[in-house]
């Protein structure tokens, strides 16, 4: 691809951030029939595994081959920590704020995750960086 295989991962890591937000908003805003918050949940599962997996892959395609198991390292680690102790601070969330303060942040999370993204928009694979070093040089 012209644009960069690594900018059109991260311009999924987007639409699945915001697709995250809109799936926390139905959940938070729709009557609570079963139905109804089963398709929410389901659908926030399928939106946060999106940016979960690309990301590490992104940043594996971003670095010369040699760094890359350091690059996925690196990049996994943290998500992976994160999601261990993510829970205490929206347990304290939830005690302070009650409910009408959980949907809210993450929806704002969601949607900085998506803003966070944004640069890497357009970005190369390291492989493409190289190619068109050569082309110009």
């Amino acid at each position: 691809p012209e644009d960069g295989a690594a900018g059109l991962r991260t311009q999924v890591m987007v639409y699945f951030s915001l697709l995250s937000a809109v799936s926390v908003l139905f959940l938070w805003l729709l009557p609570p029939v079963a139905l109804l918050q089963w398709l929410s949940m389901a659908l926030f599962g399928f939106a946060i595994y999106g940016p979960q997996t690309l990301i590490t892959m992104t940043g594996v395609e971003t670095v010369p081959p040699r760094a890359a198991a350091t690059a996925g390292g690196i990049l996994a680690y943290p998500a992976q920590f994160g999601s261990i102790f993510a829970g205490l601070p929206f347990a304290l969330l939830v005690k302070k704020l009650g409910w009408k303060g959980f949907f809210p942040s993450l929806v704002v999370l969601s949607l900085i995750s998506a803003a966070v993204a944004l640069p890497g928009w357009r970005e190369p694979s390291y492989v493409q960086a190289q190619r068109r070093r050569r082309t110009k040089a």
